[in-house]
């Protein structure tokens, strides 16, 4: 729970700052004296209103990390937002219960495009706390990327059922 907050406080200062990692996911996130620090930036991209043609040309120069990326992305590249950072976190969480499983072992990326666009979402993990599934990890997978929460406030839920 605290590296899931950590994470989450450090995404929401990148959110603050506008930045958009797009490879979020547990490889990227390194613990050093039980801190997190988030790692690997170099898809990150300053979003601002005018840079969709930019966005759309450098994520099609490479390859898509398909287990951490939100639905609309598959749909149309230009869509990135800092909401699809909100899903890749959803993935994250399950892949922190799941103490770093593959987040959809053995299958294809083209399963795993279908299953997300779809609506498929992972389950509860055995070992997640139903609070936590229903209030953060449910909410970050929501299909609209506008229902899905900002990071400063996933972060105040999280502090709450941390109490």
């Amino acid at each position: 729970m605290q590296y899931a907050g950590q994470t989450c406080r450090g995404m929401a200062y990148l959110e603050q700052h506008n930045y958009a990692h797009r490879d979020l996911a547990c490889r990227n996130i390194l613990l050093t004296n039980n801190n997190v620090k988030i790692a690997d930036f170099g898809l990150s991209l300053l979003v601002t209103n005018n840079e969709n043609n930019d966005i759309r040309r450098i994520i099609q120069q490479q390859k898509l990390p398909f287990r951490w990326t939100a639905p609309e992305i598959f749909i149309d590249t230009s869509k990135y937002s800092l909401k699809s950072d909100i899903w890749a976190y959803g993935i994250v969480l399950i892949e922190m219960w799941t103490k770093g499983d593959d987040p959809y072992p053995g299958k294809h990326p083209e399963w795993i495009r279908s299953a997300v666009q779809d609506g498929i979402i992972h389950e509860r993990p055995d070992t997640c706390p139903k609070n936590i599934y229903d209030q953060v990890i449910k909410r970050c997978f929501a299909r609209d990327p506008n229902e899905r929460p900002a990071f400063a406030h996933l972060s105040q839920i999280l502090n709450k059922i941390a109490i």
